[in-house]
């Protein structure tokens, strides 16, 4: 019986399988920002777990989410073409149900396995057979197929097929083997789980063997004494993050009930490893700054967390190494004029001091706020440090390094003390020629910073005084509520009638008219969370973001878009 899978469809499959892992890769290099997906309980008949797992939704549930897009940014018709392709290459496959791909590391080397939701591979490979170079069909009922010169060889097993490039690992795949991906694709259209410790410890130490060398070898020609013990530093915790490392995950989904585009990753690292006690000792904490978090907001930051003494000891080494190498550059011939070298390292080394000391008081707390809207643009910020009194001198020394020069900032110390906070002034002249920044500021920039024992305030803007008062008093309102470690979000609409106001555009104006007619008028969102021995990241953005893109583009045949 000749059945085969087309050449296409091969090449498909090998174009997904580096997708995947190139996918994975990009995970692992931002491995601080971690995902949330717990480990399925399900195995491969040898035991183990995949080393890297993807779960892609249902062709149903995917046509259904990209009509769901195409239809926000006005363009339904790229909807349309989606299905009428989607429909065309699953003929035969299950609609319903999810697409798995694992990836085994049990003989050494990376052997992917494709399960397709389909109860009757063979007339599916039956409607490709001319495509491909060779097909056999063996005693056991396993279907050998010739693609680009090599074998892939397909199983029938229940509801599903499953294809690999060896009998042995079709062997891998349980009876059911949904339960090992189904997790992935349940909540994303798109989900992806990295098994760090699945991979062979001689690969890893292989890897870490040639990452190292590299390293030396570049250290070498670069003759920067400096940069290496910098370098040698960053590596050794990359070299400790890779061995601790547990588990990565990736989800990437469309979430048309919420509105809204989503993206989750999470990280996690071995128990009882000191990555993991790492992110055990992350865990949020009361905030003097977490009146930021306000619906107005055009724009905000918070965090507050505790530090462990393993993240505390890491920062030290990190902050070393730096001035180690800030040393080493100031230093060499011509860097600076003379004197001034020593002068900018003492500054340095001061703020790494003050920078360090904050650290190993055990935790972090800061807020960075932005109101802003028609001729409206405010900015203010709280930060936890260990001594404001020492920041409050710094600036004082650094004030008097500031040029006479009638262009010059103007600074007023000590201007008066408000709940406990010194407030201090500084003011610059905007240029008669910056008409936008008198029509935001005024003919003075009025800046103010505030400084008290365990704390730094600082603010601009018109009415940047009274914000900044606010805040402090909010300060002192904090009841402990349980928040994300660190939060951010950012509303498209403050910053839209803000252009607008400096400058009128046709555009922005349409795009002012689709993002206000949107729920939540164009957030985007990002939330960090903990979980056992690691963390959870979770973006979000929403419809009226999708929609406002939409109206940015211009519509066929009407013409570019002004900007």
């Amino acid at each position: 019986m000749g059945i085969s899978c087309c050449r296409a469809t091969g090449t498909f499959v090998t174009q997904k399988l580096a997708a995947v892992a190139l996918m994975a890769t990009l995970t692992l290099g931002s491995l601080n920002f971690g995902l949330m997906s717990q480990a399925s309980a399900q195995t491969l008949t040898d035991g183990s777990k995949p080393v890297l797992t993807v779960g892609l939704s249902s062709m149903n549930e995917l046509k259904n989410d990209v009509n769901y897009v195409t239809g926000l940014i006005g363009r339904p018709e790229f909807g349309g073409f989606f299905g009428v392709a989607a429909m065309a290459y699953s003929q035969g496959v299950d609609q319903d149900e999810p697409i798995g791909v694992l990836v085994s590391m049990g003989s050494g080397a990376p052997e992917p396995i494709v399960i397709l939701p389909t109860a009757n591979v063979k007339q599916i490979l039956s409607r490709l057979e001319a495509q491909f170079q060779e097909m056999e069909e063996e005693e056991d009922g396993t279907i050998a197929i010739g693609v680009n010169g090599m074998t892939i060889y397909v199983q029938q097993k229940g509801k599903v097929a499953v294809a690999a490039q060896s009998k042995d690992a079709l062997a891998l795949v349980p009876k059911d083997p949904k339960p090992l991906y189904a997790d992935l694709a349940e909540k994303h259209n798109l989900g992806v789980r990295l098994q760090i410790q699945q991979i062979p410890a001689p690969i890893r130490d292989a890897f870490l063997g040639a990452m190292r060398q590299g390293f030396t070898q570049t250290m070498q020609a670069g003759g920067d004494p400096g940069a290496a013990d910098t370098a040698a530093a960053a590596l050794d915790q990359i070299e400790q993050l890779i061995k601790d490392s547990d588990q990565l995950t990736f989800g990437l989904g469309i979430d048309a009930e919420a509105g809204a585009l989503v993206i989750d990753t999470s990280y996690t690292a071995v128990a009882g490893s000191v990555t993991a006690a790492m992110q055990q000792g992350q865990r949020p904490i009361p905030s003097r700054f977490s009146a930021v978090i306000r619906d107005d907001a055009a724009a905000y930051v918070h965090q507050a967390v505790s530090i462990s003494p393993e993240s505390i000891e890491q920062a030290q080494e990190g902050v070393d190494a730096n001035l180690d190498m800030i040393r080493n550059a100031l230093s060499q011939p011509g860097a600076l004029p003379p004197g001034l070298g020593d002068e900018a390292l003492g500054y340095i080394e001061q703020v790494a001091e003050l920078a360090m000391d904050s650290i190993k008081e055990g935790k972090s707390d800061s807020g960075f706020l932005v109101l802003a809207g028609e001729d409206k643009l405010q900015f203010v910020m709280g930060l936890f440090v260990s001594d404001g009194g020492k920041v409050e001198a710094l600036a004082k020394d650094l004030a008097t390094k500031i040029p006479d020069d009638p262009r010059a900032p103007r600074l007023t110390f000590d201007l008066e003390t408000y709940n406990g906070v010194t407030l201090h002034k500084l003011e610059l002249d905007v240029p008669e020629r910056e008409d936008e920044a008198r029509k935001l500021f005024g003919e003075t920039l009025e800046a103010y910073i505030g400084t008290a024992d365990k704390a730094v305030y600082a603010s601009f803007g018109k009415g940047s005084e009274a914000l900044l008062k606010e805040f402090i008093d909010s300060g002192a309102s904090d009841a402990g509520e349980i928040r994300p470690n660190a939060q951010m979000q950012v509303t498209m609409m403050p910053f839209l009638e803000l252009a607008n106001s400096i400058e009128a555009d046709d555009v922005i104006s349409n795009v002012i008219t689709t993002v206000g007619q949107s729920a939540g008028k164009g957030k985007i969102r990002m939330v960090m969370e903990s979980i056992e021995n690691g963390s959870k990241v979770s973006f979000t953005v929403g419809a009226g973001v999708i929609q406002a893109i939409g109206a940015a583009i211009p519509t066929p045949g009407a013409g570019a878009a002004p900007f």
